[in-house]
This record gives C-alpha cells, sequence and structure tokens, in this order.
C-alpha cells in the first residue's frame, strides 16, 4: 500500500487550478481501487477549511480586476484596427471567470470527498511536544525564525503515522512548502537535513510534486485510467460562440414570426387586385421585407421555412436558454 500525506497548500494549490480536476478524479479512482491511501492530520483539515472560501475568491476576484486594467489599456492605447478583436478575447476571458469559481468549489467539494475515505491521524500530545522541540531548537521548518508550527505539527504527524508502518508499504509525504520542508538548492526536490530523522528508509519519500508521485506509483494503471478520462471534461463554450449562436436564433424566431404574420393578415388574405398591388408596395417599402431577405441570403430560405411545431419548440428553447446564459430571465422571447 502507498500512504500519501499531501500538505494543506498542495491541496489548496489545486483547488485553485481548473486543471488539476483531472488528477483528483484519478486520486479518487486509485483510493477506490485500493492503491493508495491518504493521511489526513486534523490540523491541515482545520487549515484547509479555514481558507477554501479565500482561495476560491481570490483567483476569480483577482483576475477580474486584471482583465479591468487591461481593457482600460486596450481602450486608451490599443490600435484601431486590432482594437475590437483584442477587446473581443478579453471580453471572453471575463465571461469564463465565474466558471472557474464553480470549478474551485467543485474541486474543493471533491477534495472533502476525499478526507471522508482518508485515514485521520489524531493530533496527540506526543506530536505537539516534538513540534515544540523544534521550534526550541530552531529546526525546519523554524529555521527561517517565522512561525511554523502548524507545517511542525504536520511534518510530526507524518512521523507519528510511519510508527505504524510495514516493510512492504510505502509513505510519501508531499508539499508545496519549499522554503519550510526542502533542502535549500535550486531544485528543492530534497527534504531539508533536519529531518533526516524521518526520511530514514527507501520506503519513505519527499515529493514537491503531486501528480508525478501519483504517476510513478502504478504507471501502466495510472495511464489506463487517464485514457479512459479522455473526453469527461467539457469545455465552456466561448463567449462570442454564444453571442453568433443567440444572433442566429433570433434572426430564425424573428423570421418565422414575419412569415406568419405574413400568412395570417387578413390583408394578405384578400385576394383583390387592390390588395396584391399594395402587398408589392409593403415588399418594396422600408418594412420588414428587407430584414427577412437578409436572413434568407444569409442562411438559406430552405433551412428558415417551413418547419414543424417539433422544431420550432427546439428553436425557441434554444433562443431562451442562449439567452438566460447571457443573463436573461428564462422564456424571455422578444423578437
Amino acid at each position: 500500500m502507498h500512504y500519501l500525506l499531501v500538505d494543506t497548500c498542495v491541496w489548496l494549490d489545486i483547488a485553485a487550478d481548473p486543471a488539476q480536476q483531472k488528477l483528483l478524479r484519478l486520486i479518487e479512482q486509485l483510493i477506490e481501487l485500493d492503491v493508495i491511501r491518504l493521511l489526513f492530520p486534523e490540523t491541515a483539515i482545520d487549515e484547509l477549511n479555514k481558507n477554501k472560501e479565500r482561495v476560491v475568491n481570490a483567483h476569480s476576484k483577482s483576475l477580474s480586476a486584471l482583465i479591468k486594467r487591461t481593457k482600460e489599456m486596450v481602450e486608451m492605447l490599443g490600435p484601431e484596427k486590432t482594437k475590437g478583436l483584442v477587446m473581443d478575447h478579453l471580453n471572453d476571458v471575463n465571461y469564463q471567470i465565474p466558471g472557474l469559481r464553480h470549478t474551485a468549489l467543485g474541486s474543493i467539494s471533491l477534495i472533502e470527498q476525499i478526507i471522508k475515505t482518508s485515514r485521520k491521524i489524531q493530533l496527540t500530545d506526543g506530536i505537539k511536544l516534538r513540534a515544540s522541540e523544534r521550534a526550541i531548537r530552531n529546526l525546519a521548518p523554524f529555521h527561517l525564525n517565522k512561525n511554523s508550527f502548524n507545517d511542525a505539527l504536520i511534518i510530526e504527524s507524518f512521523a507519528e503515522e510511519l510508527k505504524k508502518s510495514k516493510a512492504v508499504d510505502y509513505y510519501v509525504f508531499v508539499t508545496h512548502n519549499t522554503s519550510d520542508f526542502s533542502k535549500p538548492q535550486a531544485s528543492h526536490k530534497e527534504s531539508h537535513p533536519d529531518f533526516d530523522n524521518i526520511f530514514i528508509s527507501s520506503n519513505i519519500r519527499y515529493s514537491i510534486n503531486l501528480e508525478e508521485t501519483i504517476r510513478g506509483i502504478q504507471p501502466e494503471l495510472v495511464e489506463e485510467l487517464l485514457m479512459d478520462m479522455e473526453g469527461w471534461e467539457d469545455k465552456p463554450r466561448e463567449f462570442n460562440e454564444i453571442i453568433v449562436a443567440e444572433n442566429e436564433f433570433f434572426d430564425r424566431v424573428w423570421y418565422h414570426r414575419h412569415r406568419m404574420r405574413y400568412w395570417n393578415n387578413s390583408f394578405y388574405r384578400e385576394q383583390s387586385p387592390a390588395a396584391r398591388k399594395s402587398e408589392t408596395a409593403q415588399k418594396k417599402g422600408e418594412g420588414s421585407y428587407k430584414p427577412a431577405k437578409r436572413i434568407e441570403k444569409k442562411y438559406g430560405k430552405k433551412s428558415l421555412w417551413p418547419i414543424d411545431d417539433f422544431e420550432l419548440g427546439m428553436i425557441n428553447g434554444k433562443l431562451s436558454a442562449l439567452r438566460w446564459v447571457l443573463g436573461e430571465e428564462w422564456d424571455f422571447l422578444d423578437t
């Protein structure tokens, strides 16, 4: 069995990165297959609960502020020829920001599900005592002269769990906090020398890359699971793509209503020469005839009319759904 204690900072970084949801799904499957088991110290769970909302909100707020400043600069200094295109791209990015928050909340929910299936490490007096001794002796993670007591509790919780280890088990401590836990060097891939009493054998490892660690456990199985996941992720439509679709279905609904008015209006049901003459005059005027011809030219008359009741319902439903995504109320079908 492979036991992983993943530092809180790693979980928070994963929650802030939409691309990491696949990694969470992979971890979830490996737990179900009894390939790995997660270790969660009490202090790590508390820290995650305390910081999760901050991570979710800070990510979207910082991006929104950046987009706003960028748009202001483009508006003031951007070249006229390309300004419109750049603003379209920025609007598209800005439109997707709320989705990032939703994705982050989804990741937090997945992490909480993983916690439920993990082995919890109780915060004992022995763990607290060893963490305090590190502080007194100025040993890592206290070597930078800052309050790192929570970090000390996490690493000592890992050390406590090692007392239950068997020769056939593997234990990995995973963190992104290289300043507190890593050996001072360029790669930071080795643990700080002050933790040599913990990482004392080949089946106890230190890692700063969770995905790399997961892939190295059973590479063939992991690749198979990742291949099965291909196609699971639905990429949100771009803002401009939604606008184009909304315009198209607006045109189609408007055109159908225009044709129905044409056929149902009592004026057009008259068959007298005077009525036909007036009809011809209207067609040549500035009314709805020109927009209808523009729509026929754009989409092709055969694709616009005639349509059955089911297809008409689908077209109206699509317009309603697209408008809802853009902020309107459901069933808003005014044309």
